[in-house]
């Protein structure tokens, strides 16, 4: 028998690991899209149409979906082709609100379908949130938004998930659920998926029309509205309940999709117990806990980007990348949740509270956070890697 010789991976090299960031800098700023040079090549030329690093895009429509949403039609530019998504995967978007640049993610709330029209279609309410607010009360026809390449797990993958479906969703959280219910009825996905959207009144339902119409076209999509504090007919009454879900339960045989606010999160983690499911089966959109500080504190935040250091305030109700944002520095951002690590920087000094986190046990050792998702807890100092 042929002896196969294998290299030793090596020791771990810390200063290595702490350049990280700057060679990642380097060759995002270098503008390729892979790790391997794609110059002069057809690969390349394929890299460029379906992976754009990033992207202009202007708006193309604004509709008007209720008294809380407006949906964005976003359009790609000249000859640049808009990425294929898949249904359930958001868009990272950056606005440019008096001179300060801000950035949030956002859902895809279209079918994977409408990239062949150079469309995206992000749905949006007016909240504190500055993008939030400006996208729903100023933007404009024609504007012009820098946009990421579409990201996140939160989608249907047959080799990983069970073809029966039960998404479970309330207010936001419907938005990834009607992106993948038209990809189900464009042909684009294949498997069956009962909805259960919790809302306190019917007013509150969003897309309920396109819903209705949707369910009314598949065999494979089942609908179900459920009031907290309404009973109307046609729909179900009070919360999303194991009695609701076992109608439609097969036992090892069944995946649930959850999304919404935190008290639903909670609630469900104690309904579904009744189940005793593997975590394989249940997946939850990423968010970002509420913060609630009664006693609002100020600090100071020493920032260094590119070796220029910069001071400004922070609180320890909003997260470093929000302080970073009002202080009017930009820095890249993405999923916004402490998941993709765009924002990864080091703590060199001052107190942290880190959550939902989700960095690798080598960022953890050498004190490395995602501004995203902490807050001070004092006079904090990090360098932007």
């Amino acid at each position: 028998m042929e002896k196969i010789k294998i290299r030793s991976l090596g020791v771990f090299d810390e200063q290595k690991f702490k350049k990280l960031g700057d060679e990642r800098n380097k060759w995002l700023e270098s503008g390729e899209d892979m790790l391997i040079n794609t110059k002069d090549s057809k690969l390349g030329d394929l890299v460029d149409i379906i992976s754009p690093s990033r992207l202009i895009v202007t708006v193309k429509k604004v509709l008007k979906e209720n008294d809380k949403y407006k949906s964005i039609i976003l359009s790609s530019q000249g000859k640049e082709s808009l990425a294929p998504f898949r249904a359930g995967q958001k868009i990272a978007i950056t606005v440019n609100v008096e001179g300060i640049y801000y950035t949030k993610a956002y859902s895809l709330t279209s079918s994977p379908m409408k990239v062949a029209d150079g469309e995206y279609q992000i749905t949006v309410n007016d909240t504190e949130n500055i993008v939030d607010h400006y996208l729903f009360n100023s933007v404009k026809i024609n504007e012009k938004f820098a946009i990421t390449a579409p990201f996140g797990d939160f989608y249907y993958e047959p080799l990983r998930d069970e073809d029966n479906v039960i998404a479970i969703v309330s207010d936001k959280g419907i938005m990834p659920i009607y992106s993948m219910i038209q990809a189900i009825v464009d042909g684009i996905e294949n498997f069956n998926l009962t909805l259960f959207y919790s809302a306190k009144l019917e007013s509150d339902i969003l897309f309920k029309e396109e819903l209705r119409e949707l369910d009314s076209k598949s065999t494979k999509v089942r609908v179900n509205f459920v009031l907290a504090e309404e009973e109307k007919d046609g729909y179900l009454t009070g919360y999303v309940s194991t009695d609701k879900i076992k109608s439609v339960y097969r036992d090892g045989e069944t995946s649930f999709f959850v999304a919404g606010d935190e008290g639903l999160l909670k609630y469900l983690d104690k309904e579904l117990e009744e189940f005793k499911l593997p975590k394989k089966f249940i997946r939850y959109d990423s968010f970002l806990p509420v913060c609630n500080i009664k006693r609002v504190v100020k600090y100071n935040l020493g920032i260094y980007v590119n070796g220029e250091k910069f001071d400004i305030p922070c609180y320890n109700n909003k997260t470093l990348l929000q302080a970073i944002e009002d202080g009017g520095i930009y820095i890249p951002s993405k999923c916004q949740v402490g998941v993709c690590g765009l924002c990864r920087s080091e703590l060199v000094k001052g107190e942290v509270k880190i959550i939902n986190d989700k960095r690798s046990n080598a960022d953890k050792k050498f004190n490395y956070i995602h501004p995203c998702s902490t807050y001070p807890l004092s006079d904090v100092e990090i360098i932007v890697r």
